[in-house]
Formats: C-alpha cells, structure tokens, sequence
C-alpha cells in the first residue's frame, strides 16, 4: 500500500466482505510494532476489535 488512505479502503473492502459471509462475525484486527496505534486507530473507530501487542511496542 502506497498510503494511510489505501490501508483504510483495503480495510473497509474486507470488512466489508466479511460482512457479507456473516453479519455478526467477529472481526479483530492486530497489530505490532512501531506503528501499532496508527494501525489499531482505523478499526477502533468502526467498532471492530482490536489487539495491540503493547509488550512489542516500546516505541512509543
């Protein structure tokens, strides 16, 4: 991915086709290293789960 803004629409694509196999599914996006949070924002704000492997991440 070239920007933020593909990584968002490649996230949204799949979530999206998620959704359509199962409304309900459990959808959680993980996340490690130095850009964890930035990673982690995006599905935080459309309501998925998230798990950030804070233990990884001592750059902040």
């Amino acid at each position: 991915m070239d920007n933020p803004r593909q990584m968002v629409e490649g996230l949204k694509r799949t979530v999206a086709a998620i959704r359509d196999v199962d409304a309900d599914a459990f959808i959680m996006v993980c996340a490690g290293g130095r850009a964890a949070m930035y990673v982690a924002a995006p599905p935080a704000v459309m309501g998925l789960h998230i798990c950030i492997g804070m233990e990884d991440t001592y750059w902040l």
